[in-house]
């Protein structure tokens, strides 16, 4: 699949991150298909991100599952966690609802229009925990939201978060790690159409308060800028 320039129709995410997944290569390989009426399948490799000690290197592996009509499709990834010292690699998984579980495939009509990505976002101060995007939602739907995943090298475990509030929202948005609070994860919350949004300081046990002059930060450095698709490299 070719990769075109930028199209200013085309948002760069859905929900307007600061961290935005592949979206427009995601909606112009799907509108390749349309036109052809045939199924597809491509691959494309997210930028790896440094921990900044040359430790470790996170990068995710997003597959597409293309159909000709947009809410039929499926996208899902992978994460990885390359150690650069002995080379080997880990697997990092989400335990959010839409989310593959370990020794489980995504499959059948049920998973029709899935979108599940995890890709990574930052390392932290330290360099011993990632900080990872779980974006999850269907195709040709308003049904979106961010999960944070947190995954610590040295128990080569992970946490999935979300803001846990009495107040209802559509959507999440992850904003990166607290500047306040290192353990903690900043979440934006709040419904399409609905001018406040809040912010929001979760921490590591799920705990949830308003996050007041608090900003997120990010962390690590990322080997390359660039996406890499099946015809080459392309930026978002």
């Amino acid at each position: 699949m070719s990769i075109s320039t930028a199209d200013p129709q085309l948002i760069t995410d859905p929900l307007h991150s600061p961290f935005p997944i592949p979206w427009q290569w995601i909606l112009e390989t799907q509108a390749t298909v349309a036109a052809g009426n045939q199924s597809s399948a491509d691959v494309c490799r997210s930028p790896a991100l440094n921990n900044g000690r040359h430790q470790y290197a996170a990068y995710s592996r997003i597959q597409l599952a293309l159909r000709p009509q947009l809410q039929e499709s499926q996208v899902t990834s992978v994460l990885f966690v390359e150690n650069l010292q002995t080379g080997i690699l880990s697997t990092v998984m989400a335990r959010s609802p839409l989310a593959p579980q370990a020794f489980q495939e995504v499959e059948g009509n049920d998973a029709a229009g899935l979108i599940s990505l995890l890709i990574p976002v930052s390392w932290s101060a330290d360099g011993q925990r990632l900080l990872a995007r779980q974006f999850e939602g269907f195709f040709n739907s308003g049904v979106m939201s961010d999960f944070a995943v947190v995954w610590d090298a040295k128990t080569q475990r992970s946490i999935t978060l979300q803001p846990n509030i009495e107040d209802e929202y559509s959507h999440a948005i992850l904003l990166g790690w607290s500047e306040q609070y290192a353990e903690d994860v900043l979440f934006q919350t709040g419904v399409m159409g609905e001018e406040v949004w809040p912010i929001w300081r979760v921490s590591p046990s799920g705990d949830t308060n308003l996050a007041r002059e608090n900003h997120g930060v990010v962390y690590g450095d990322f080997l390359s800028p660039a996406w890499f698709g099946s015809d080459g490299e392309f930026n978002i």
